[in-house]
């Protein structure tokens, strides 16, 4: 398998790259919501995406050969690669969404592919909370733009934005598709993610450094005509790209782990390529993003043969840093101080002012390239600096090794950095991105006021340690960066709260308030209409969903057989209901998503599943029927799980039964898939209902379904993980799935599949 998927991915390159040297295109509309945009952009990318993996594949064929997981690990590595070169090539929202969802998906799955060690699963659980986020980041930003265009095809949208009068949901938009950049692109608080998440093979960390993280430039890049239009976005950009740059490379420094090490490194590029986004350089951030990544996934190649050179030879080279640091005492020549001072101050520049006027014939356009000007002459000056440190011994060789490389360097950014704008977009549309990223002359002043005293900051720094001199401040500042400013206890904090809510929900003296509510809610549905009590029992509304559960656990398996036909036939009753049921039949789902995390067992999860799915059903359309059938699949299928894995263990409980994962492989993947099914995972049948809602509901209707599905993710997914995982139980005798069995499961994707598609076909 190993073989073929590369070999698949190096033909998909190659053919990638034929088109973009030779096809000119834009948008192409292939029926219903397959419609694509290749044009440089996208092209360019899926070149680049193709080739990194393309890399991946053939390093991970040796490296992973030993490995138990292997078929499983290439299977996701090739549906990772499909997702992102599909999503580049996206010209619909929702296919744009749909690879955006099902890439955190995947790379959750990556990051657990060592399920035996309880860190994996840990911290690939903060990737799937970040990812998750954007997620509905980019979903809130989807329902806003359809709602004011009524379209999801880009070109229509992009068309829209023109000739709209009212600006104000393009600066919505805008500003949500940038914080759903954000958060993937692992910028502070969300960064730490990315740093934690390497119990999973190097390949896989190559992937997500050269790949993954880096979407978020992709899909400002795409959405560029929304900052044409407003520039708030860019400037909240700039603001948390550069506190995520300074706090990344401090971070970096101070850590002693080499992936770590490299994770922060990703980091601090991450917050100077969202800068780059920030001050209009959409397209210096692409060559960004693709040099880096390239760089990165070498370095997390290569890091495993480092660390096995390392254990095998302690020694420690004798090289002339390594002799540095350890104090060696050598013949030192240096410069006078004022020649120092002169060279790193004029040095770097000169080299980037004629970079500039060789390659573009100019030095100042737009204010953007003051910014970019002086990131280009700090960056000298230290690399400057850090050569006269080091190159002591022979300065003058040192100097002029130095200063050659820095006119290279820079002559081959600028040449690719003006290439790159040339080819993805026109003179006049880069110059309107950077007059809007600097509309505000007050703020353009505050970015450089702001640059320039952390530059001074820097080298104060710098020159009081030369001088030996201890500050206190230091020692506090160290401390706190040693802790990763204490982000991992804010997110078991904020972990624990989840618990709190979820288990004060299970608590025995709600029951009364249960009773309470829910008398009253039924005087209240029959007044508005009677023919509305008998769907309040079997598509619960809160709180008299709560009293459906517990009437669920004591009946067993056999109430979900008997709720569900209800459940259709009640649905015929509910075809016009008043918009406080839409909002109660939301807050159903959000409670009951939320109540999972305490829920313990398939078998409860199941009854959960039932009472907040079941609610939607208010929400899309009465009288539907291929709605409901498509609906009642879901809390059926978990159901279904729950009796194969009870028959055959005696229990259900997702903290007592581990190791499923090596010994009963067939039902792992049907848990698995059951589990995406359920939440509604993209690209499977059940992730149809939340696109309904981008057309018929609220936007505070929409978020609340939204933060419900997000509990229901986080409520499932890792808790069968953990149940999938772990060690064999040695009392226990594993046993597989039969085909039959499989073939039952396989049922229930294919109807849910159908009805689903039946239902959609009359919304759009």
């Amino acid at each position: 398998m190993g073989h073929f998927l590369t070999a698949l991915t190096g033909v998909l390159f190659a053919v990638s790259f034929g088109f973009l040297a030779f096809y000119e295109g834009t948008f192409v509309n292939l029926g219903g919501f397959i419609q694509l945009a290749p044009d440089k952009l996208g092209l360019l990318l899926a070149t680049y995406i193709l080739l990194v993996s393309f890399v991946v594949h053939r390093y991970s064929v040796n490296y992973m050969a030993d490995d138990p997981g292997y078929r499983r690990y290439y299977l996701l590595l090739f549906t990772m690669t499909l997702s992102l070169v599909i999503l580049v090539l996206s010209a619909n929202l929702l296919l744009i969404a749909t690879c955006w969802n099902l890439m955190g998906i995947i790379l959750y799955l990556f990051l657990v592919h060592n399920y035996r060690r309880q860190e994996a699963r840990r911290y690939a659980g903060w990737a799937l909370v970040t990812h998750l986020i954007s997620d509905l980041l980019l979903a809130s930003a989807i329902w806003v733009i359809y709602r004011n265009t009524g379209s999801l095809f880009l070109g229509d949208i992009f068309s829209a934005i023109e000739v709209s009068p009212d600006k104000g949901w393009v600066s919505l938009a805008g500003l949500l598709l940038m914080l759903s950049a954000i958060v993937k692109s692992a910028q502070f608080p969300f960064h730490l993610w990315l740093v934690y998440s390497m119990e999973g093979p190097t390949p896989v960390s190559a992937l997500m450094h050269a790949g993954i993280v880096n979407a978020g430039a992709f899909l400002i890049n795409r959405f560029a005509p929304f900052y044409v239009q407003e520039g708030i976005a860019l400037q909240v950009a700039f603001f948390v790209g550069s506190i995520t740059a300074i706090l990344g490379s401090a971070l970096m420094l101070i850590q002693s782990d080499i992936k770590k090490t490299l994770g922060y490194s990703t980091v601090g590029q991450m917050g100077y390529m969202i800068m780059e986004l920030g001050v209009g350089a959409f397209a210096l951030a692409v060559y960004h993003m693709m040099t880096h990544g390239i760089f990165k996934a070498t370095l997390f190649l290569i890091s495993g043969n480092v660390i096995h050179s390392a254990r095998k030879d302690p020694n420690i080279p004798a090289k002339e840093i390594y002799r540095r640091i350890a104090g060696i005492e050598r013949e030192e020549r240096s410069f006078p101080l004022f020649v120092m001072v002169l060279l790193t101050l004029t040095v770097p520049i000169a080299v980037v002012v004629f970079a500039h006027l060789f390659i573009e014939g100019h030095v100042v356009r737009k204010e953007t390239a003051l910014i970019i000007l002086f990131f280009g002459w700090i960056t000298g000056v230290q690399v400057l600096m850090s050569a006269f440190k080091v190159g002591r011994e022979k300065p003058l060789q040192t100097l002029f090794l130095v200063i050659g490389s820095m006119i290279v360097f820079m002559m081959g950014y600028v040449l690719m950095g003006h290439s790159l704008q040339s080819l993805l977009y026109s003179r006049d549309f880069a110059d309107a991105l950077y007059d809007r990223a600097f509309g505000n002359v007050w703020f353009f002043l505050g970015e450089i006021i702001f640059l320039g005293l952390l530059v001074l900051g820097g080298w104060l720094f710098l020159w009081i340690s030369a001088k030996g001199i201890g500050i206190p401040l230091w020692n506090k500042l160290y401390s706190h960066l040693a802790k990763d400013l204490h982000m991992v206890g804010l997110y078991d904090a904020l972990a624990n709260l989840f618990f709190r809510l979820s288990a004060f929900s299970f608590s025995s003296w709600v029951k009364f308030i249960i009773y309470g509510s829910s008398l009253i809610l039924l005087v209240f549905i029959a007044y508005e209409d009677p023919n509305f009590v008998p769907a309040s029992f079997f598509l619960p509304l809160f709180p008299i969903s709560l009293l459906v559960v517990r009437v669920m656990e004591k009946m067993g398996y056999l109430s979900i057989i008997l709720f569900i036909p209800g459940a259709i036939l009640s649905s015929l009753l509910i075809s016009k209901t008043p918009e406080f049921f839409h909002i109660l039949a939301g807050i159903t789902f959000l409670i009951h998503s939320l109540r999972i995390f305490s829920a313990g067992g398939i078998k409860r999860i199941s009854f959960e599943v039932y009472a907040g799915v079941m609610a939607i059903g208010w929400l899309l359309g009465g009288g539907s029927i291929n709605a409901m059938l498509w609906l009642v699949t879901i809390p059926l299928m978990v159901a279904w799980s729950s009796y194969m894995v009870r028959t055959r263990f005696g229990t259900c409980r997702t903290d007592l039964l581990t190791g499923i994962w090596d010994h009963s492989p067939k039902m792992a993947s049907v848990l698995i898939l059951s589990a995406l099914f359920v939440t509604g995972m993209a690209p499977l049948p059940s992730f149809l209902f939340k696109l309904e809602l981008i057309t018929d509901e609220s936007l505070f209707l929409f978020m609340v379904v939204l933060t419900g599905w997000f509990f229901l993710c986080l409520g499932i997914i890792p808790s069968l993980v953990r149940m999938l995982s772990g060690p064999r139980i040695e009392s226990l005798l594993y046993s597989d799935l039969r085909t039959r069995e499989v073939l039952i499961a396989f049922s229930f994707f294919s109807l849910a599949g159908l009805w689903g598609v039946l239902h959609l076909g009359g919304i759009f």
